[in-house]
Formats: structure tokens, sequence, C-alpha cells
């Protein structure tokens, strides 16, 4: 049973669990039964929401009641055995006491080499909400399983794309109608391959007409343009997929769900593409008024023509950043691009692991020098040199993406609550490229100054534990009992770094949350606070596929500061 147990499971467990747990197998009527139970509770929980009313001028389509149901249906036939699974081998590993790191390891990578696959394929069939999410995790190697990361990073732009026709039809409609315009008027070339698919929309590569680029007052981006298109069903298909999502949370990841309240509640913003033309428009000014001016650029869009399912902006030429720090490594290897994908595997893994000694450092060194031996001395000297210099470049652009997103969270109040990699295009001048401002968050002033108190004390060397929690108060923040420790940890975990739930032992930041719940159970969490963590916990991310420890207060401690003064 030991040797079995938690990954195969034992001839004694399998056959209760495949009836009442797996429903893989074909046991007759319970899989049935629990199958017609899911699709019961899916047609009670996620009976469809009326879309929101739209203007006259712009179709949308809601989705049918039986495709919800469906939905509900294949999401936890698939979903909730691998949590059960995982579940069952925890508490297995915990009753049977000689189970060494060792072992657990081995088993738990098992356990991602059968379900990794699974959850990216669930994830592409019903796209929607659940594409956001597994964005958001492939960009976070610290504490997200390698294999994953490696299975979801393929979401960052390359969601399956709807069909050409169905784009161009909504095109089409959205420009005769709000303009009294048609296709080739505005578009003298348009490409059917995409240059990207995500979660809400695709983004098409085009060619303004010579007439259409006259009439666009202001604009100086050049004819060459980015059409960026909503699928018709997507905000209907995020609305209840939320719902699904916080049964799973409440299953799952106790202590996420007022995050995710607040998550919903400003993603829901995103499904009117005008709001983003504006968003891009103030965030382009901010920037060239800034002193990153040079360093970094936002596309301008073509905001009198934009509607809500159609979006016309400048397109850059660039790549996202990691595919760059990739295609550069594996020209220094001499075109070893399966060594170069292992270096970078080696980085995660020792991140994620918190194994980022100096001993980890030299089995890498060591790597690299056995899989260039081949070659001369002179050769591997230019290569250990480049290889110095690539790592110093991608650390500076890691380093000004912090500090152009502190500038715009505490100085000007504007900033994108969702940078992921894909956001991010190094351009062929050298700048970088911010694109995606669907989930832009403009903080109020008050919220404002009430994050950069908080972040000013969580990023300074001593850390004030009155202090702290009575910022968080001010900020919005309700504790159970407002312990003044739990208040601080929950800062530091929020808007710092995870660092804490290694010192306890913690494998992820959920982990830590839970134990923080239990000391004081937190019930609220203010909006502003969730799109700033966020940005936090992304740029922690992309840091450790850098191989770099990122505290983000630390970092922001001087644009907090900053507004602080200026106040």
């Amino acid at each position: 049973l030991r040797r079995s147990g938690p990954v195969s499971l034992s001839p004694f467990f399998a056959p209760l669990l495949s009836k009442l747990v797996l429903l893989r197998q074909q046991p007759p009527s319970m899989t049935k039964f629990c199958l017609g139970a899911t699709c019961g509770l899916g047609y009670y929980l996620l009976q469809p929401s009326p879309v929101q009313a739209k203007d006259n001028f712009d179709k949308s389509i809601k989705v049918p009641r039986h495709k919800v149901i469906r939905r509900s249906a294949i999401f936890w036939k698939n979903v909730a055995p691998i949590i059960i699974h995982y579940k069952f081998a925890k508490m297995w590993m915990n009753r049977v006491k000689s189970y060494d790191k060792e072992e657990r390891d081995v088993v738990y990578e098992r356990l991602h080499e059968m379900y990794a696959p699974e959850a990216r394929n669930v994830i592409c069939e019903l796209r929607g909400l659940f594409v956001k999410i597994g964005q958001v995790i492939s960009s976070r190697p610290d504490f997200v399983p390698s294999l994953y990361i490696e299975h979801f990073q393929e979401l960052q732009d390359s969601v399956p794309p709807y069909p050409s026709d169905q784009i161009k039809s909504v095109i089409s409609h959205s420009l005769q109608q709000n303009f009294g315009m048609k296709f080739d008027d505005v578009f003298e070339e348009f490409s059917d391959e995409p240059l990207g698919s995500a979660s809400i929309g695709q983004v098409h590569e085009a060619k303004l007409t010579s007439d259409f680029e006259k009439k666009c007052y202001g604009y100086i981006g050049g004819p060459k343009v980015a059409v960026k298109v909503m699928h018709l069903d997507a905000e209907d298909l995020f609305r209840n997929d939320f719902k699904t999502f916080k049964w799973l949370c409440r299953f799952a990841l106790p202590g996420w769900t007022p995050i995710l309240t607040e998550l919903e509640r400003q993603i829901m913003t995103e499904f009117d593409y005008r709001n983003e033309a504006s968003s891009l428009n103030k965030v382009r000014e901010n920037m060239m008024s800034s002193p990153y001016k040079n360093l970094v650029r936002v596309p301008q869009p073509v905001e009198c023509y934009s509607t809500r399912n159609v979006l016309i902006m400048e397109k850059f030429k660039g790549n996202p950043l990691i595919a760059v720090a990739e295609n550069n490594l594996t020209e220094i290897l001499k075109g070893d691009r399966q060594l170069a994908k292992t270096m970078m595997e080696k980085r995660r893994q020792a991140i994620f692991c918190d194994d980022t000694s100096k001993e980890t450092e030299q089995e890498t060194i060591k790597l690299l020098q056995e899989a260039i031996s081949h070659h001369s001395l002179f050769t591997r000297a230019s290569i250990l040199w480049r290889m110095k210099s690539l790592i110093s470049t991608q650390r500076k652009y890691t380093e000004l993406l912090l500090d152009v997103h502190g500038y715009q969270i505490f100085v000007n109040g504007v900033f994108n609550g969702d940078p992921h990699p894909g956001n991010i295009l190094v351009l062929q001048n050298g700048q970088l490229g911010l694109i995606d401002y669907g989930q832009c968050y403009k903080l109020r002033n008050d919220d404002r100054l009430a994050l950069a108190k908080i972040v000013k004390e969580v990023g300074s060397i001593e850390i004030d534990d009155e202090k702290v929690s009575s910022y968080m108060r001010e900020m919005g923040f309700i504790f159970r009992n407002y312990k003044d420790n739990v208040m601080k940890e929950t800062a530091i975990l929020f808007f710092d770094s995870d660092e804490k739930r290694r010192e306890l032992g913690f494998p992820s930041p959920q982990e830590l949350l839970m134990y923080l719940n239990e000391l004081d159970p937190l019930e609220y969490v203010p909006d502003a606070a969730v799109f700033v963590c966020r940005t936090s916990f992304l740029f922690r991310g992309m840091g450790a596929m850098l191989g770099m420890k990122i505290n983000t207060a630390s970092r922001w401690n001087n644009h907090a500061t900053d507004a602080l003064i200026c106040q």
C-alpha cells in the first residue's frame, strides 16, 4: 500500500475512489449519478446571467443555458478528480510518516506529469476566465510546479483563436453601425492569422487606408496597426465562470475568496474596449512626461474610432520579454535551444525549491561548461562573457519594469493590473513596449496615499507592526481580530514577498495565507489593494523566470516616499 499509495492509489482504495471521486472508469450507476448531480448543480448555480445591456451599435451573444451546464459538467468532471487526488496524496503522505522529502517530490512529480497536460487541455477547451487564471499561474514559477508552467505558458498569447470570418464580421458590423463605414474603407490589408489570442479577444495585424488615417485626428502611430477584437460570448462566459471558480476557491483555495470577488469586479469592466482606448491614452501621456519616456513606450490608440468590441491601435515591432531571453540564450549557445531551455528550467526549479545557494549556481555553471566543452577555449570564454552580459540585461529590464510600474501606481495612480510577460515587448530599438491595458486600474487619491504608507513601511529595514496595522485599517482591510503581527505578515505577502512561507516550511503563498487566516481571518480586501497585490505577484514571478528574487515594496519604496512628500 505504501509503495503505490498516493499516486496510483492502492487496489484497496481504487474501486471506491474511481466511483466516488475519480470518475475515470465506467462504473455504471455511481458515475452517472455523480455526473447527473454535477449537471444539476451546474444548472442551479450557473444559470446564464443576463448580459449587461449593450448600446444599439454593438452585438453580443448570450451563452445558451445548455452550454453553461455543459461547461460546468466538463469543468468539475476534469478538475475535481485532480484536486481530490492531490489532497488524497498529501493526506496519505502525512499519515505515513516515513515519507521523506525526496519520496514526496517523486510523488508530486508523478502527479504533475499526470495532470498538467490535462489541466491545460481543459483550459483551452473552456477558454473564458480559465485562460486568464492560467496566464496568472504561468507567470509564477516560484510557487507553481515547472510542468504546469511549461504547459500553461502557451496561454500567454496563443490560445486557440476564433475563425477569421467571424472576427471580420464583428469588425464590419461594429464599423458600419457606429460610423457608417465599410471594412474596406478602413483597412487596406488585414491578416487572417492573429498575432495573439487570449481569453477575451484576439489581435490581428492590419494596415489602414490612407484616407482613413487622415480622418484619425491626432493619431501619429502610422498605418501599421494592431486590431483587437472581442469574442462575442466572452462577457457572459466570464460571468458564469466566476461562479464556478468561486466554488472552487471555497473547496481548494480558502482565503482567496475576498480577493477573487474584487478581481471579478475589475475584470468585468474589461468588456468595453472604449475604456481600454482611454486608458492607453492616459498612460501613454503619463509615460511621455515621466523620467522613463525614453525607455518605455505605450501604443497610441485610434480612440475616436474605438467601439465596445473593436480597438485599433499602433502596432509595435518586438517580441515578448521571456521569449527574447530564451532566443538570446540560444544564440549565445550556438543554436542549442534545448540547452537554453534546460538552463532556464534549472533556474525556475531553483527558485521554486528555494534553492538559490552557491551549490546550485555551481551546478548550473558545471552543466554549461560540460555542454560547451567541445568548443575552443576562445569560444568558451566568449560564451561565458556573453552569458554574463545577457543576465545583466535581463535584470535591468526587470528592474526598469518594477520602477515604471511603481511610478505609475504611486505617482500617477493609473497602472496596468495585468502586466504578465506576454504584455511586455522588447522593441527593435531596445525600448520596452507596454501593451494591453484592458485591466488598467485608476486609484483614488486616498487609496494611493494609503498604499504608499503601507509599502513605505513594509519596504523599510525595520518594520513597525503597529504602523502597518494602522495603515492597513486606513486602506480598508477588514480582519476579524485585527492582530498587528498577522496584518503585518499579510501586508508583506501582498505587497513585498512570500519569503515567510519558506521560513515556516509552506510550499506556496496559498499555504501561508491559509495559515495567517487561521490566526486572524481576513474578511475583506479593498479592490485597489487586489490589483497592486496582483502586480506585485506577477513581477515576483517574472523575476523568478530570470533567476531573480524580487521584493517589490523595497523596490517601490522611493516612489511611495515621493507620493507621500508631494501629497
